[in-house]
């Protein structure tokens, strides 16, 4: 079950808030969303998130995007761009 497996490459601490850095985290969510949202927690694609900055992440595009393309980088650094391409198919950089 890929729910309970989920894992991080953004950050090493998944129990405070990756957002607000101050709150425990009140559930593990993937950076990309929809049909991308088991190959986020396949490639590691998580953070921890609080409630209340859950709640701004799902408001806020340009907030959704800051951590898409920090992800993205991540990944590319630890894999490669084509990869993330084949598996993603959308450059958010």
């Amino acid at each position: 079950n890929l729910e309970s497996k989920r894992y991080s490459i953004i950050t090493d601490n998944l129990n405070i808030c990756y957002i607000c850095k101050q709150k425990k985290k009140d559930d593990l969510h993937e950076v990309f969303g929809g049909s991308n949202r088991q190959k986020s927690m396949i490639w590691g694609l998580v953070i921890p998130i609080c409630r209340e900055c859950h709640n701004i992440w799902k408001l806020d595009k340009d907030m959704r995007k800051e951590h898409q393309q920090e992800a993205q980088t991540i990944f590319e650094k630890e894999y490669s761009h084509e990869l993330f391409m084949t598996e993603f198919k959308k450059n958010v950089l």
